[in-house]
């Protein structure tokens, strides 16, 4: 068992777990907590999820969540996560923790940690993720943006207008006093 110990994470490492569990339960069990303090009864285990970010976030962003659990300090090399979204097993993911890069609105579901140990399994209260999606926050912010810029357009040519026809008023004003006062002077 203590060389798969380096594999943690990979199939062969949670399949000896697995067997331990299946073939010594109680025996481990009573090993670890023969000299220690930490003996517990199996309905005293509490595992729960936690995450620093609440289970409500938004479309883009990264979520960790965290298996805990108060099992005996021994027992931590030998324990096997398995994480389960709305009751399917999530491949790779055996971690005390679970990281979900960049979520997208099909990450929203039920989360459950079961931890497999010698004394027994261990599954935590159903935490459910909620994902808000932005695209229509997007989409508004958007269009607000483009109305708002075609407005400003609109404004800025209306006024450079203006001061163009302006422009061309006094021109054709002066132009009509210059040519007035040549026709007088002729």
């Amino acid at each position: 068992m203590v060389p798969m110990k380096a594999m943690t994470g990979t199939g062969l490492y949670s399949l000896a777990c697995l067997l331990v569990i299946t073939i010594y339960p109680s025996a481990v069990c009573d090993s670890l907590c023969s000299n220690t303090t930490q003996c517990f009864n199996g309905t005293d285990v509490k595992v729960t999820l936690n995450s620093i970010s609440g289970f409500s976030v938004y479309e883009g962003d990264d979520l960790t969540i965290d298996c805990t659990h108060n099992l005996p300090v021994g027992l931590r090399n030998l324990l096997v996560f398995v994480w389960l979204k709305d009751n399917h097993c999530l491949e790779g993911e055996n971690n005390s923790n679970l990281t979900l890069k960049r979520v997208v609105t099909k990450t929203n579901g039920i989360y459950v940690c079961t931890i497999q140990s010698p004394c027994g399994n261990f599954t935590s209260d159903s935490r459910e993720i909620k994902v808000e999606d932005l695209t229509m926050l997007t989409i508004v912010i958007c269009g607000v943006s483009a109305v708002v810029l075609i407005l400003v357009l609109g404004i800025g040519m209306k006024i450079m207008l203006k001061k163009e026809f302006a422009k061309t008023k006094n021109r054709r004003q002066q132009n009509a006093q210059n040519l007035q006062s040549t026709t007088t002077t002729e």
